[in-house]
């Protein structure tokens, strides 16, 4: 008796699967519309996005001797992954005439240290950030203000307070 009750659930389950199946590929139709949704008002924002930074990070790296970069970040299309529907490209110039590439083809090690304390102080100015980062952009700053040469040297710079030096 136990056996034929079972079965008979079973049964039921399987007969009733149709509707559930129904339900489910609504469900997965609903997300899927959601997620598209999503992802294309997250392409518009990074669209808009990537001129700012494109102009930022000239701006900002210009006083640290980087006078020549050139920064281009496109916003490809991609498929619908965990982030989003686009392909976010970096590629820079650092020097007069030369091509926009990734990073990694055309910096030298300076360069790219003086890319990464630019996106630092950036970072620092558009975000609450704990006091540690912060310290980045007040360097930054004081050496806005504070040098009047187009290359920075920091260590040893008279220009630079004794304050922001015990912070280096």
């Amino acid at each position: 008796m136990a056996v034929r009750k079972r079965l008979q659930n079973q049964l039921d389950e399987l007969e009733g699967s149709d509707i559930v199946l129904s339900e489910l590929e609504k469900t997965v139709r609903k997300a899927k519309a959601s997620a598209k949704e999503l992802a294309r008002q997250l392409t518009l924002s990074r669209q808009a996005q990537a001129e700012w930074l494109e102009s930022e990070l000239m701006h900002t790296a210009r006083p640290l001797g980087m006078n020549n970069l050139k920064v281009k970040i496109s916003v490809e299309p991609a498929d619908l992954g965990p982030n989003g529907a686009d392909r976010v490209d970096f590629k820079f110039a650092f020097n007069k005439n030369q091509q926009l590439l990734p990073v990694n083809g055309v910096a030298s090690g300076g360069e790219i240290s003086r890319l990464m304390l630019s996106l630092k102080s950036i970072i620092a100015r558009t975000m609450s950030l704990p006091r540690s980062h912060q310290k980045v952009y007040l360097i930054l700053r004081c050496l806005n203000l504070t040098t009047n040469t187009p290359h920075i040297h920091i260590y040893g710079d008279s220009n630079i307070p004794s304050v922001l030096m015990n912070l280096l």
